[in-house]
């Protein structure tokens, strides 16, 4: 016989086994009733009555889901769809089997390396070696959360074979990229070329800018953490001085609400700037380097943007502030727009040609040159 009485804000459950006394508190009065019924009924079967653990049941998407959601919470919005990605296709493969429901208890190491054996041979080493890092994490935390870890297995470590060296960076000149914006298939592209060859923004926070980040009477982006992708950027945001040649552009853009550029899918941007590439007749390797599978239509911009400005003596640490590096390093008392030159820098980045360059191949790099 178990009796439920009144404890706090909750509900106490008690009952006897032999000699021992039990409790089990509940947080309102229909939930005690019901664990009462359960015990007195595996009492009756001659059982012994335990609490079910919280995420009996639930089947590997479900925890995964509820690591996205916290991906979302702490990481950038790229970030956590990249991962989401990932841990999508193990979710698929693994639902060829066990069908939509997979359990939790699936997991082990033996199945990892089944995986990375049979399933991730369309892409390259690199990339399969971040899959598994990043279904690695999401079983750790799995293991370590509160709901889940009771009905997870504990986390085992795959060997991984070294990641390939990564190819030379070859980064496109202020020319080039003045080449990939006139050829732009629009202006919406046009714009986002400019954004990204004066800032050395990210695409992700370029289209995502608001016209109430910029004061264009102080020549200032204020960057909010949002925006950022590293978790030092995300937790400060910075406030960026603006080019003047940008500011004089920005000026003839129209509107002064809403989003800097126009709102579209991240295809539309992509395949935009693919056409910019193609159509500019700048050497290939600086937006798609051989012997990566991505390209870098977007990224070639922000290589552009460091090595144009390095290139021009600009200040190491100057640099690194404005494309969001080394945030976590800057000191408490350190005024970055004071101590690192900040407007001289972005002062430094020429201004964008008016015709299209006709030359523009002034760098001649091997293949494998450093």
């Amino acid at each position: 016989m178990a009796t439920i009485k009144k404890r706090g804000n909750g509900y106490s459950v008690r009952w006897r086994e032999g000699h021992r006394q039990y409790r089990h508190q509940c947080p309102d009065a229909a939930t005690a009733r019901r664990i009462k019924l359960e015990i007195e009924t595996a009492h009756a079967c001659g059982q012994r009555w335990q609490p079910r653990r919280f995420g009996e049941g639930a089947g590997l998407r479900v925890i995964a889901e509820a690591w996205i959601t916290h991906l979302r919470r702490v990481r950038s919005v790229a970030t956590a769809t990249t991962y989401a990605v990932t841990l999508g296709r193990l979710l698929r493969w693994l639902e060829e089997e066990w069908g939509e429901h997979v359990p939790p208890d699936v997991l082990s190491r033996a199945l990892l390396e089944e995986w990375y054996a049979t399933d991730l041979n369309d892409v390259s080493a690199g990339t399969r070696n971040q899959y598994m890092r990043t279904v690695q994490g999401f079983w750790a935390w799995a293991w370590d959360h509160d709901d889940w870890g009771e009905v997870i297995p504990r986390p085992r470590k795959v060997a991984l074979p070294d990641d390939p060296p990564k190819p030379t960076t070859v980064a496109p000149t202020w020319e080039e990229m003045d080449a990939a914006i006139h050829a732009a298939p629009s202006d919406d592209h046009a714009r986002l070329c400019t954004l990204m060859r004066f800032t050395g923004l990210r695409i992700g926070a370029c289209v995502r800018l608001e016209w109430g980040d910029l004061d264009l009477e102080r020549q200032e982006l204020h960057f909010r953490g949002e925006l950022g992708k590293s978790r030092a950027e995300k937790a400060h945001g910075r406030v960026l001085p603006l080019s003047p040649h940008l500011i004089t552009r920005l000026a003839g853009w129209g509107r002064r609400d809403g989003l800097l550029l126009s709102s579209h899918s991240r295809r539309f941007w992509m395949d935009g700037l693919t056409e910019a590439w193609e159509a500019s007749g700048v050497r290939k390797q600086v937006w798609a380097p051989p012997g990566r599978l991505k390209r870098q239509q977007a990224h070639a911009f922000r290589k552009g943007f460091v090595s144009g400005l390095k290139a021009l003596q600009v200040d190491d640490e100057a640099v690194a502030y404005l494309v969001g590096h080394d945030l976590a390093t800057r000191g408490r008392y350190l005024d970055p727009r004071l101590a690192l030159g900040l407007a001289q820098a972005v002062a430094a980045v020429p201004d964008v040609s008016v015709a299209r360059p006709t030359n523009v191949q002034p760098i001649d790099i091997k293949e494998g040159a450093c």
